[in-house]
């Protein structure tokens, strides 16, 4: 339209020159030139005609216009979050996505057909943004590691849903807001049903969330005290609490009074608002990857834990594709740079599959390696793999290139066994021992899982991997065979060679083989092969048992694995727990820090961000006057050793309470615009905004990982100190 506007105007202008040269070159009496009469007319018809099709032409834009404005919230959407995708290099540098995938998946969303119902625009574009969420994060998901995709759901969901969170409720979650230090054992309403070692986050809670607190009604025992003993209370609350919070007030509850129980809390709730079932993307074997993913032009990256080899399972199935004298693997080291450029060349010449495994051993080689991909003009059929570990200096430009899978064990048993079928297939599944192959898959997804919980489930974390699993399904074809021959089945070799050749050649702990003896005979016997005795309460072997009914079975299981499955006691989760939410909750502040670009100096940002924690150092410091002069000295020499020690902890509390306060005065006079940034206050900032102890107090002192936690202990121990002056001085301290 813009194009024929333009040819419009250029065609009008032409006339216009035609009209004027016609006039300045007419000869005698204009009014009796027939031919200059005839040409005027034309022309001013063209233009007439001209001047119709512009007019119409600006309908036309002033029309689309409008149209193109109905997408602005969702361009708006797709554009926030974009960036929210590219904050994840805070928390990993391999967590890098380009500009071009993205715009694939936006593409992709506005051709789904499950969003196109034949209804209005508006409702089509209420469906857009969602279905774009969930394709962008289980996309981006399947190239982040597993304990990182909680922490991803959380951090989109905060990006995406802002409706759903109240002023200084996520601020509380991660730590970003300073509250209240509990000054006794039972802060006032602290509930009776309550833990002890909840008062302080209690205190904070109630500083922030005044309203909040005051509206549970924590007072009410008969409400609260099944919750407080529930084992999932992330799901039963009472009706009162469900009807009277949002989704993530009740996750704030849970935080403050049973940590234990966090992370399951913000996996529900995650799930909850961006409607999905799990936060795990479905597990794909290398069929599907090829298939739904792969493309000529962009190589694959295999990002592998330690344990896990993704070319064994690429080298099984790469001939069935493109025949095994068009796939070769080539393990980088010492030497073979040459010969990879080479093997690049040819098989994208002619088609074939290259695998160029650890990367992360020449990664100063990388950026010839990405110079040489961008160069291509692949043949149709050309695919490239890459495997490397995870590395901090990994080439950003071959990262931003690549289509990233992360190669692990999945999350929980269900995903497990069903990577495992699916590595398998039916035509392997089915071809004798598909019994004892359904167990296989079930024992090793529960020794991998049972990792979760070193060193109480294993001593170490042992690195059983697919090897292990390819090993024991020979093991397991070769005693169906045996056992067609025969007419019984030899389990007791089943179990030697499990125990002392494949899986228990990994283990080296007396304890540890135990368990594994233990797991092979409770698994491992006729009556679980024939049915008669289930794996779990929710799975037993199928019969018949084909490739169909084994999904079909594992499909029906939880997505939870709770310690009893694993043979653990149920409060063995608790610490797991509260070391992943504590984890999740420090990523989040550092992607809500890069996210905002606090980094770079900006002084209304970084006010509203240090405000909380100066006015945190204000408040106890005007609580405790005495702290501003704490003598450093208890008068003369003396040698009794107990005033020795006293003398020496004032001087170093003396220390550093003059550093801290010195640091968060000059702080404040920065940020309020009366004095100048220097580097060294910008790295306490920095530091404070990210949610860590500047390093120059720790070096001081070490204390807890938060500063206001860390500022707070800092003040409870300088004002021992002082109360234990008068003390040494009366003679009554030991008293």
């Amino acid at each position: 339209m813009l194009k024929q506007e333009e040819d419009y105007k250029v065609k009008l202008d032409a006339l216009e020159k035609t009209l004027l040269n016609a006039l300045a070159t007419a000869e005698g009496n204009l009014l009796e030139n027939e031919l200059l009469i005839e040409s005027l007319t034309q022309t001013k018809e063209a233009s007439q005609e001209i001047q119709a099709s512009l007019t119409a032409s600006a309908l036309a834009s002033v029309e689309l216009d409008k149209q193109r404005e109905a997408y602005r919230a969702l361009s708006s959407d797709a554009s926030r979050l974009f960036f929210l995708v590219r904050c994840l290099i805070a928390v990993n540098s391999m967590y890098q996505f380009s500009l071009s995938s993205f715009l694939r998946l936006f593409r992709k969303a506005l051709q789904d057909e499950s969003v196109d119902t034949g209804g209005p625009l508006s409702e089509r574009l209420k469906r857009l943004t969602p279905q774009l969420e969930r394709l962008v994060f289980f996309h981006v998901g399947r190239g982040l590691f597993k304990a990182d995709r909680c922490m991803f759901a959380l951090h989109v969901v905060h990006g995406m849903h802002e409706e759903h969170f109240q002023p200084n409720e996520w601020e509380l979650l991660t730590g970003e807001a300073a509250g209240e230090q509990a000054t006794a054992d039972r802060p006032p309403g602290f509930p009776s049903w309550a833990g002890a070692d909840r008062a302080t986050a209690f205190s904070h809670m109630r500083s922030q969330l005044g309203s909040l607190v005051r509206k549970l009604d924590l007072g009410n025992t008969a409400r609260w005290s099944h919750w407080a003993q529930s084992p999932e209370c992330e799901r039963d609350f009472s009706p009162e609490a469900i009807r009277e919070c949002t989704p993530f007030q009740r996750v704030l509850v849970s935080w403050c009074f049973r940590p234990d129980r966090l992370m399951s809390a913000l996996r529900d709730f995650a799930c909850e608002i961006m409607q999905v079932s799990t936060i795990s993307p479905r597990s794909l074997n290398f069929q599907q990857i090829y298939e739904q993913e792969t493309e000529a032009k962009v190589p694959t990256l295999l990002i592998t834990t330690a344990g896990a080899d993704p070319s064994k399972e690429l080298a099984d199935f790469a001939p069935g594709v493109v025949g095994p004298d068009r796939y070769k693997c080539l393990a980088m080291g010492g030497g073979t740079h040459d010969l990879a450029m080479s093997d690049l060349r040819k098989a994208s010449e002619t088609g074939g599959w290259l695998c160029l495994q650890n990367l992360h051993l020449v990664v100063a080689w990388l950026p010839a390696l990405e110079k040489a991909i961008a160069a291509l003009d692949p043949h149709g059929e050309f695919r490239l793999w890459l495997t490397t570990e995870s590395h901090g200096t990994f080439p950003h430009a071959l990262l931003q290139r690549s289509l990233k899978i992360t190669f692990e064990s999945p999350p929980g048993t269900k995903k497990n066994m069903q990577r495992t079928l699916s590595i398998w297939g039916p035509e392997y599944f089915e071809k004798g021992g598909s019994e004892l192959l359904f167990c296989l898959a079930w024992f090793h997804a529960v020794l991998q899982e049972r990792r979760t919980y070193v060193p109480q489930g294993w001593s170490k974390s042992y690195e059983f991997s697919v090897g292990d699993l390819r090993a024991g399904a020979f093991v397991m074809g070769a005693a169906a065979r045996a056992a067609t021959e025969t007419g019984s089945l030899d389990i007791d070799i089943v179990h030697g060679l499990m125990e002392d050749a494949i899986y228990g050649g990994r283990i080296d702990n007396p304890y540890d083989a135990r368990v594994l003896r233990a797991y092979l005979c409770k698994f491992f016997t006729s009556d679980v092969l024939e049915g008669q005795i289930v794996l779990n309460r929710e799975l037993s072997v199928p019969h018949p048992c084909s490739h169909e009914a084994a999904l079909a079975a594992v499909s029906n299981m939880s997505d939870h694995d709770p310690p009893e499955l694993f043979g653990l006691p149920n409060n063995i989760e608790r610490s797991v727990q509260r070391s992943a939410s504590f984890e999740v909750s420090n990523q989040l502040r550092k992607l809500s820090v890069i996210g905002k670009e606090l980094i770079s100096f900006d002084r209304e940002v970084w006010r509203s961000k240090l405000a909380p924690i100066l006015e945190h150092w204000q408040n106890m410091m005007a609580k405790y006057p005495a702290l501003s002069a704490i003598q450093t000295a208890l008068g003369g020499q003396s040698n009794d050793p107990i005033m020795g020690f006293i003398t020496m902890e004032t001087k170093a509390a003396n220390s550093i309470i003059k550093e801290v306060a010195s640091c968060l005065t000059a702080l404040k006079k920065v940020v309020y615009g009366t004095a100048l940034l220097t580097p060294h206050i910008q790295a306490i900032a920095i530091c404070l905004m990210t949610g860590t102890v500047p390093g120059t107090w720790s070096k001081k002192w070490d204390g807890p990982e938060k500063p206001t936690a860390w500022l707070a202990q800092l003040i409870r121990k300088a004002v021992a100190i002082t109360s234990w002056q008068s003390k040494v001085s009366s003679g009554s301290l030991l008293e």
